[in-house]
């Protein structure tokens, strides 16, 4: 489900959309940045709230579009004030606008902004209720993506919102073939000349690789490291190994999603 902004206007939404007040009081708006966005997540939760399933998954964006998203509620919460405040205040000047805005009248202006509301206050009681809203986080062994894993776990504690698992993807495994490499390379002699700088070339090929995939581990077993030290007493954490296809298709998701089951133990 991708949130898609240009939607809205054709949307239930629409009589207080772009489309609608955003015409009428356009001024007002720019004070809200990403009301688009904001208007979108209104459409999105009264769409969810109609789905007949017993488990809801929302694939989310990285951290930082993530976070953005978690905002939505509260930029609405705002608007919705802001209006309300409008129709206290200033009255007079709304029922003008009522008139050059013939599609919708003040009162089924606010009887739906007050509705937009009621929607967002039920819709943030659910975040923040952990049997019905929990965060996965999966991550890499990098940097930047631990990084972005703190942060985002940091924000959804200061919210309140449940978050116990974290996935760290895409593991590698490696096995040290030193010895074997050692082992071929002294057997060399044994074989013609003509076919001795063949395996020769072939054994320097298999331990550049060899050093490159070390490296490659070497980094991943640091930021496991942390990642045990930030999260191992307080969440829990599944380790998934690197695979050599795309997960892709019904079988192979449901052979992936036995490994998310099993808990397989954090290697290094």
């Amino acid at each position: 489900m991708e949130l898609d902004a240009g939607s809205v206007s054709d949307s239930g939404f629409a009589s207080f959309g772009p489309k609608g007040i955003l015409e009428s009081i356009p001024d007002l708006f720019q004070m809200f940045p990403g009301i688009d966005e904001a208007l979108s997540f209104a459409e999105l939760i009264q769409s969810v709230q109609s789905m007949k399933y017993s488990v809801i998954i929302f694939d989310t964006a990285p951290t930082g579009h993530t976070l953005k998203f978690l905002n939505l509620p509260d930029l609405l919460d705002k608007l919705v004030d802001t209006l309300l405040k409008v129709e206290s205040f200033f009255g007079v000047f709304m029922r003008m606008l009522s008139l050059v805005n013939s599609q919708t009248s003040r009162g089924e202006m606010f009887e739906k902004v007050k509705e937009l509301k009621s929607t967002i206050t039920l819709t943030m009681e659910q975040m923040k209720n952990p049997d019905l809203t929990t965060f996965v986080c999966v991550c890499i062994p990098e940097f930047l993506s631990v990084y972005e894993t703190e942060r985002l776990v940091q924000y959804l504690a200061r919210n309140d919102i449940d978050c116990s698992y974290i996935i760290i993807n895409q593991i590698l495994n490696y096995f040290d073939l030193g010895d074997s490499i050692i082992k071929a390379q002294n057997s060399l002699d044994d074989i013609k000349e003509e076919t001795r700088e063949i395996f020769r070339n072939l054994l320097e090929l298999i331990k550049e690789q060899q050093s490159m995939l070390k490296g490659r581990v070497s980094i991943q077993k640091k930021y496991i490291d942390d990642i045990k030290e930030l999260y191992d007493n307080y969440f829990n954490i599944v380790a998934i190994p690197q695979y050599k296809d795309e997960v892709r298709g019904s079988e192979a998701i449901k052979e992936f999603s036995k490994i998310l089951l099993e808990h397989s133990p954090i290697p290094f």
